[in-house]
């Protein structure tokens, strides 16, 4: 067995068939999504250094990937990051293996990468949405921890998956929607009535590459403008931001994993949804929520709940059981029968001086910022 640090975008690119052969849990671990926001965030920020951990057994194939980098900081040090963190809001980060059976062999091996190296290629490890239940990640936080260093789990944001299908019953619209409340019942069966069997409503799905370019100024304006009512700036306005979903969105199309869903009412885009999503019978079998919009005239005529309800049937007709918004604990998620997927941070540092001075310094800066009072605009 041999681990070898992948440096350059380069190296991460030729990786791309074998990277795709592990068993990667959503889109959001592939290579179309990570290496694209390396290319946006990380490869020209000088205070980044790509840092991945590629693990391979001894007849050279790949059994593993720890998708990291190093922020370098004049204070703290180099610290290991997941590519994909900050403000993109990557969820479910975790180690990729090629199957459960190669899993133990490659925590081991990126344990020991970071014990032998703690201290000089890092100094600090800043692993941020971890879901809670991830045994891989666990299984890593107790190896380091019994090889002397410092381990910290922080509460971050969790997820929101709900299930389509549920008790074995079969993956039907109709069984879906008994699962919910009888209230959110009667309002989804009176849109579907009202505005999609009149067909005043109307979903476009990109489909091609010029479907996709066709849409994506929808995307940022109706993502804006809904920003805007909330008092807030659209995220789609930072170029790197912007690029990086160039990137990724033209790449998980391409690899038939992007689901980019434009509502018309009455022949005008009210609402968006920029999905990603799992081919059928591949990672969790899911359709990703991650980002979206809607005009200040959709709001007025429930078009956001009108494109969830396309959204869900969609998923369920192209054979995917799970429909996972993904993090932000927005009321309107429960009433879609969703339910909270606890997520963490991971910090890990040397057990010494500078450990633990980071340490106390973390805590009453949490402690500072977790009793600020919240303003009425929040």
């Amino acid at each position: 067995m041999s681990i070898e640090t992948l440096t350059t975008l380069g190296s991460l690119r030729r990786l791309d068939e074998e990277w795709r052969a592990l068993a990667v849990p959503t889109p959001m671990q592939s290579p179309a999504w990570l290496a694209s926001w390396w290319e946006a965030f990380g490869e020209d920020d000088p205070a980044c250094e790509l840092a991945t951990l590629a693990v391979r057994d001894d007849q050279g194939a790949l059994i593993g990937l720890a998708p990291w980098y190093l922020r370098h900081r004049s204070v703290v040090g180099p610290t290991v990051r997941f590519l994909g963190d900050g403000r993109a809001a990557t969820d479910h980060p975790t180690l990729l293996c090629r199957s459960p059976r190669d899993e133990p062999t490659v925590v081991a091996a990126v344990a020991r990468w970071l014990v032998d190296s703690a201290g000089e290629a890092w100094r600090r490890i800043r692993l941020e949405s971890i879901d809670a239940d991830d045994r891989a990640m666990n299984h890593l936080e107790r190896l380091l921890s019994e090889a002397g260093l410092d381990t910290e789990r922080v509460a971050d944001c969790g997820s929101f998956p709900a299930e389509l299908t549920q008790n074995g019953a079969d993956p039907t619209w109709d069984n879906y929607l008994a699962t919910l409340s009888k209230n959110r019942r009667k309002r989804v069966r009176r849109w579907e009535r009202e505005w999609f069997d009149t067909g005043r409503a109307v979903v476009r799905v990109a489909q091609t590459e010029a479907d996709r370019r066709e849409l994506w100024p929808q995307l940022v304006n109706l993502h804006r403008e809904r920003r805007e009512v909330m008092g807030h700036s659209g995220v789609f306005d930072e170029p790197r931001f912007e690029r990086f979903h160039q990137l990724a969105s033209e790449r998980l199309l391409a690899e038939g994993q992007l689901c980019l869903a434009l509502l018309e009412i009455d022949g005008v885009a009210t609402a968006i949804d920029y999905a990603l999503q799992d081919r059928p019978g591949e990672g969790g079998n899911a359709l990703y929520v991650y980002q979206g919009g809607i005009s200040r005239a959709g709001l007025e005529l429930d078009s956001g709940h009108l494109l969830q309800t396309a959204t869900a049937r969609r998923a369920l007709e192209s054979g995917r059981t799970r429909l996972d918004l993904l993090r932000g604990d927005e009321p309107y998620k429960l009433s879609w029968g969703a339910t909270h997927r606890p997520a963490t941070t991971l910090h890990v540092r040397p057990r010494d001086t500078a450990g633990a001075l980071e340490r106390w310094a973390g805590t009453a800066y949490r402690g500072w910022r977790d009793r600020k009072p919240v303003s009425a605009e929040a």
